[in-house]
Protein backbone atom coordinates (compact mmCIF):
# COMPACT_ATOMS: atom_id res chain seq x y z
CA UNK A 1 0.00 0.00 0.00
CA UNK A 2 2.03 3.12 -1.03
CA UNK A 3 4.49 1.57 1.01
CA UNK A 4 3.42 2.88 3.96
CA UNK A 5 3.91 1.62 7.40
CA UNK A 6 2.17 1.41 10.84
CA UNK A 7 4.27 1.28 13.55
CA UNK A 8 3.84 0.06 16.99
CA UNK A 9 6.04 1.47 19.03
CA UNK A 10 7.44 0.23 22.10
CA UNK A 11 7.50 3.10 24.96
CA UNK A 12 9.61 3.52 28.15
CA UNK A 13 7.69 2.55 31.35
CA UNK A 14 8.76 4.54 33.58
CA UNK A 15 11.77 6.55 32.38
CA UNK A 16 11.68 8.51 29.70
CA UNK A 17 15.35 7.88 29.04
CA UNK A 18 14.63 4.37 28.28
CA UNK A 19 13.27 5.19 24.95
CA UNK A 20 15.51 3.73 22.13
CA UNK A 21 17.17 5.97 19.52
CA UNK A 22 15.33 3.79 16.84
CA UNK A 23 12.06 4.68 18.30
CA UNK A 24 12.88 8.17 18.71
CA UNK A 25 14.02 8.30 14.86
CA UNK A 26 10.74 6.64 13.89
CA UNK A 27 8.57 8.61 16.03
CA UNK A 28 10.49 12.07 14.67
CA UNK A 29 10.43 10.72 10.97
CA UNK A 30 6.22 10.74 10.57
CA UNK A 31 3.52 13.28 10.55
CA UNK A 32 0.64 11.34 12.59
CA UNK A 33 1.47 9.80 15.84
CA UNK A 34 -1.66 7.85 17.53
CA UNK A 35 -0.70 7.42 21.48
CA UNK A 36 -3.34 5.99 24.34
CA UNK A 37 -2.85 9.30 26.73
CA UNK A 38 -1.95 12.64 24.48
CA UNK A 39 -1.22 14.10 27.76
CA UNK A 40 1.03 11.45 28.96
CA UNK A 41 2.72 11.73 25.81
CA UNK A 42 3.49 15.43 25.71
CA UNK A 43 5.06 14.68 29.19
CA UNK A 44 7.66 12.17 28.01
CA UNK A 45 8.58 15.01 25.55
CA UNK A 46 8.74 17.75 28.21
CA UNK A 47 11.16 15.27 29.62
CA UNK A 48 13.55 14.60 27.32
CA UNK A 49 13.38 18.56 26.00
CA UNK A 50 14.45 19.14 29.91
CA UNK A 51 17.04 16.57 29.38
CA UNK A 52 18.82 18.48 26.05
CA UNK A 53 17.42 15.89 23.83
CA UNK A 54 16.80 17.86 20.34
CA UNK A 55 13.48 16.85 18.97
CA UNK A 56 10.92 18.28 16.14
CA UNK A 57 7.36 17.63 17.33
CA UNK A 58 6.22 20.93 16.70
CA UNK A 59 4.04 20.27 13.62
CA UNK A 60 3.40 16.71 13.81
CA UNK A 61 -0.45 15.40 14.41
CA UNK A 62 -0.77 13.98 17.54
CA UNK A 63 -3.72 12.16 18.19
CA UNK A 64 -5.46 9.68 21.00
CA UNK A 65 -6.00 6.35 20.47
CA UNK A 66 -7.49 4.29 23.25
CA UNK A 67 -9.52 1.14 24.36
CA UNK A 68 -12.89 3.24 23.66
CA UNK A 69 -11.83 5.17 20.23
CA UNK A 70 -9.86 3.08 18.60
CA UNK A 71 -12.49 1.69 16.22
CA UNK A 72 -12.95 5.04 14.52
CA UNK A 73 -9.57 5.51 14.77
CA UNK A 74 -8.79 3.03 13.04
CA UNK A 75 -10.39 3.84 9.35
CA UNK A 76 -8.86 7.45 10.07
CA UNK A 77 -5.40 5.45 10.63
CA UNK A 78 -5.81 3.36 7.13
CA UNK A 79 -6.96 6.30 5.72
CA UNK A 80 -3.41 8.45 6.34
CA UNK A 81 -1.45 4.86 5.26
CA UNK A 82 -3.35 4.74 2.71
CA UNK A 83 -2.05 8.03 1.23
CA UNK A 84 1.84 7.29 1.78
CA UNK A 85 1.78 8.54 5.18
CA UNK A 86 3.60 6.24 7.80
CA UNK A 87 1.89 6.14 11.17
CA UNK A 88 2.86 5.30 14.65
CA UNK A 89 0.71 3.68 17.32
CA UNK A 90 1.77 3.88 21.18
CA UNK A 91 0.79 3.15 24.24
CA UNK A 92 1.17 5.20 27.18
CA UNK A 93 4.05 2.60 28.65
CA UNK A 94 4.91 -0.18 27.10
CA UNK A 95 3.77 -2.01 24.14
CA UNK A 96 0.37 -1.64 22.56
CA UNK A 97 -1.54 -4.81 22.29
CA UNK A 98 0.07 -6.09 25.67
CA UNK A 99 -2.41 -5.86 28.38
CA UNK A 100 -3.08 -1.74 26.55
CA UNK A 101 -5.22 -0.85 23.18
CA UNK A 102 -4.34 -1.50 19.60
CA UNK A 103 -5.72 -5.22 18.98
CA UNK A 104 -8.04 -3.70 16.95
CA UNK A 105 -6.26 -1.05 14.79
CA UNK A 106 -3.31 -3.28 13.60
CA UNK A 107 -5.64 -6.54 12.66
CA UNK A 108 -7.70 -3.67 10.72
CA UNK A 109 -4.27 -2.26 8.99
CA UNK A 110 -3.52 -5.61 7.85
CA UNK A 111 -6.45 -6.88 6.81
CA UNK A 112 -6.22 -4.31 4.58
CA UNK A 113 -2.69 -4.40 3.33
CA UNK A 114 -0.77 -2.13 5.20
CA UNK A 115 3.03 -3.12 6.00
CA UNK A 116 3.05 -3.81 10.19
CA UNK A 117 6.38 -3.17 11.97
CA UNK A 118 6.58 -3.26 15.34
CA UNK A 119 9.82 -1.15 17.03
CA UNK A 120 10.40 -2.98 20.38
CA UNK A 121 10.98 -1.54 23.71
CA UNK A 122 10.73 -1.85 27.80
CA UNK A 123 8.55 -4.34 29.16
CA UNK A 124 7.39 -4.94 32.54
CA UNK A 125 7.56 -8.38 32.25
CA UNK A 126 10.88 -8.99 31.51
CA UNK A 127 11.81 -6.38 33.98
CA UNK A 128 9.26 -8.26 36.80
CA UNK A 129 11.72 -11.24 35.65
CA UNK A 130 15.00 -9.85 35.65
CA UNK A 131 14.14 -8.19 39.44
CA UNK A 132 12.91 -11.12 40.81
CA UNK A 133 16.00 -13.61 40.57
CA UNK A 134 13.77 -16.35 40.07
CA UNK A 135 14.05 -19.29 37.41
CA UNK A 136 11.00 -20.89 36.29
CA UNK A 137 10.58 -23.72 33.33
CA UNK A 138 7.52 -22.15 32.58
CA UNK A 139 6.14 -18.31 32.75
CA UNK A 140 2.52 -17.22 31.99
CA UNK A 141 1.44 -13.56 32.02
CA UNK A 142 -1.97 -12.54 33.61
CA UNK A 143 -1.75 -8.87 32.32
CA UNK A 144 -5.02 -7.16 34.66
CA UNK A 145 -6.61 -9.31 36.64
CA UNK A 146 -9.94 -8.40 36.47
CA UNK A 147 -11.38 -6.50 39.01
CA UNK A 148 -13.90 -8.81 40.12
CA UNK A 149 -11.76 -11.88 40.08
CA UNK A 150 -9.51 -13.10 42.62
CA UNK A 151 -5.79 -13.17 41.35
CA UNK A 152 -5.45 -16.19 43.54
CA UNK A 153 -8.46 -17.76 42.20
CA UNK A 154 -6.88 -17.17 38.72
CA UNK A 155 -3.38 -18.47 39.29
CA UNK A 156 -5.07 -21.68 40.67
CA UNK A 157 -7.18 -22.32 37.66
CA UNK A 158 -4.23 -22.29 35.14
CA UNK A 159 -3.96 -25.06 32.73
CA UNK A 160 -1.62 -26.78 34.76
CA UNK A 161 -0.72 -30.37 33.05
CA UNK A 162 0.62 -27.93 30.02
CA UNK A 163 3.15 -26.14 32.22
CA UNK A 164 6.78 -26.96 33.82
CA UNK A 165 7.76 -25.89 37.33
CA UNK A 166 8.52 -23.67 38.38
CA UNK A 167 5.90 -22.04 37.36
CA UNK A 168 6.40 -18.28 37.47
CA UNK A 169 2.83 -16.07 36.54
CA UNK A 170 3.07 -12.47 36.06
CA UNK A 171 0.23 -10.08 36.69
CA UNK A 172 -0.19 -6.51 37.04
CA UNK A 173 -2.30 -4.79 39.78
CA UNK A 174 -3.36 -1.88 40.98
CA UNK A 175 -2.19 0.45 44.26
CA UNK A 176 -5.46 0.13 46.17
CA UNK A 177 -6.02 -4.09 45.30
CA UNK A 178 -2.00 -4.69 45.97
CA UNK A 179 -2.60 -5.13 49.70
CA UNK A 180 -6.07 -7.56 49.39
CA UNK A 181 -4.10 -9.69 46.59
CA UNK A 182 -0.73 -10.57 48.65
CA UNK A 183 -3.27 -11.76 51.73
CA UNK A 184 -4.79 -13.85 49.14
CA UNK A 185 -1.51 -15.27 48.39
CA UNK A 186 -0.69 -16.19 51.17
CA UNK A 187 -2.55 -19.29 50.80
CA UNK A 188 0.27 -20.48 48.17
CA UNK A 189 3.70 -22.09 49.26
CA UNK A 190 5.28 -19.44 46.98
CA UNK A 191 8.04 -17.00 46.55
CA UNK A 192 6.96 -13.43 44.65
CA UNK A 193 8.62 -10.09 43.70
CA UNK A 194 6.36 -7.39 44.06
CA UNK A 195 8.01 -4.44 42.12
CA UNK A 196 6.07 -0.79 42.55
CA UNK A 197 6.81 2.25 39.60
CA UNK A 198 9.50 -0.11 38.03
CA UNK A 199 12.40 2.22 36.40
CA UNK A 200 11.24 5.51 37.98
CA UNK A 201 13.47 7.09 40.67
CA UNK A 202 11.04 5.86 43.66
CA UNK A 203 11.44 2.42 41.98
CA UNK A 204 10.32 -0.15 45.42
CA UNK A 205 10.94 -4.20 44.82
CA UNK A 206 10.38 -6.82 47.66
CA UNK A 207 11.16 -10.11 47.06
CA UNK A 208 10.29 -12.71 49.49
CA UNK A 209 7.50 -15.50 50.45
CA UNK A 210 3.87 -14.22 50.29
CA UNK A 211 2.98 -14.93 53.81
CA UNK A 212 5.72 -13.11 55.61
CA UNK A 213 5.69 -9.95 53.01
CA UNK A 214 4.09 -7.42 55.12
CA UNK A 215 1.17 -5.76 53.51
CA UNK A 216 1.63 -2.31 55.32
CA UNK A 217 4.34 -1.16 53.43
CA UNK A 218 3.18 -1.06 50.44
CA UNK A 219 1.57 2.64 49.53
CA UNK A 220 -1.55 3.19 48.31
CA UNK A 221 -0.35 4.97 45.06
CA UNK A 222 1.78 3.74 42.50
CA UNK A 223 2.03 0.93 39.84
CA UNK A 224 2.19 -2.85 40.62
CA UNK A 225 4.10 -5.79 39.06
CA UNK A 226 4.01 -8.97 40.51
CA UNK A 227 5.76 -12.29 40.29
CA UNK A 228 5.04 -15.40 41.39
CA UNK A 229 6.87 -18.28 41.71
CA UNK A 230 5.29 -21.64 42.83
CA UNK A 231 7.92 -24.78 42.80
CA UNK A 232 5.37 -27.51 42.28
CA UNK A 233 2.07 -28.31 41.71
CA UNK A 234 0.87 -29.03 45.31
CA UNK A 235 1.55 -25.58 46.02
CA UNK A 236 -1.54 -24.52 44.39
Amino acid sequence: MNGATLYVVGMPIGNSADISARALSILQSVQYIYTEDTRSFHNFLTVLERDNVNLHFANKDIKSCFGENQYMRAQEILDHLKQGEDVCLLSEAGMPLVSDPGAYVVDYCRRNGVHIQVIPGPSALTTIMALSGFEPKSTIFLGYVPKKKSVFVEITQVPIPALSYPLCVVFFESSHRIKKTLIELAKIDARMCIARNMTKKDEQVWVGNAREIEVSQFPEKGEYTCAVLVQKKSSV
